[in-house]
């Protein structure tokens, strides 16, 4: 396969990892879900023009970068995983809350300690 299909597959993949890597960082989820299906395309053409010994080592330096831009994608989307999980964490504690405090009686009954707060959210 020509070198220069090689370079344009890998320069475009290395493009599309970088508007990944902003549409992460901008948590424009579904501009991200458009570009996964070209981005899954592209790595097989390069994994697979890679597989070539030569062109693997006349090239070393990019697919190193490609490698790094993907590890570093999936680090962000880690850490934006965690936060949308805290957040929804965090909004259904506040979701419990205004149906007041929730205790137990020493035979294991059901008590609501505090009445419901109505004005939680200009509270919080």
């Amino acid at each position: 396969m020509p070198q220069t299909d090689f370079k344009a597959a890998a320069a475009r993949l290395s493009e599309v990892l970088m508007a990944e890597q902003q549409c992460i960082r901008h948590a424009q989820f579904q501009a991200m879900a458009d570009l996964s299906a070209e981005k899954e395309a592209l790595f097989e053409k390069v994994a697979g023009m890679a597989q070539d010994m030569d062109m693997a080592g006349k090239h070393k330096a990019l697919l190193k970068r490609i490698a790094h831009q993907a590890q570093r994608n999936q680090t962000l989307m880690e850490a934006a995983q965690k936060g949308v999980r805290a957040a929804q964490n965090r909004y259904a504690a506040m979701m419990r809350a205004q149906f007041g405090l929730t205790t137990y009686d020493n035979l294991g009954r059901v008590e609501n300690q505090i009445k419901p707060l109505k004005n939680l959210e200009k509270l919080a």
